[in-house]
């Protein structure tokens, strides 16, 4: 999974992953930033649907993941 950010100004940045269940896959914090990219490797995780949470300044945002 690739994650790209280009924000208009520097913030915390959370990233996690969850399982639909709501477990905690993944979690990295990052500090201010202002773009970004990076590779979450999800090829050891069991298929199902996950959600992906960025965080920016304590604004959540949330995707689904289907890992097939």
């Amino acid at each position: 999974l690739f994650v790209a950010l280009d924000l208009d100004r520097e913030q915390e940045v959370v990233l996690e992953l969850y399982t639909i269940s709501n477990a905690l896959v993944l979690r990295k914090e990052l500090e201010r930033i202002q773009a970004m990219e990076t590779r979450i490797q999800v090829q050891d995780l069991t298929p199902g649907t996950y959600f992906l949470r960025v965080t920016l300044g304590g604004r959540p945002f949330n995707s689904l993941l289907i890992i097939e």
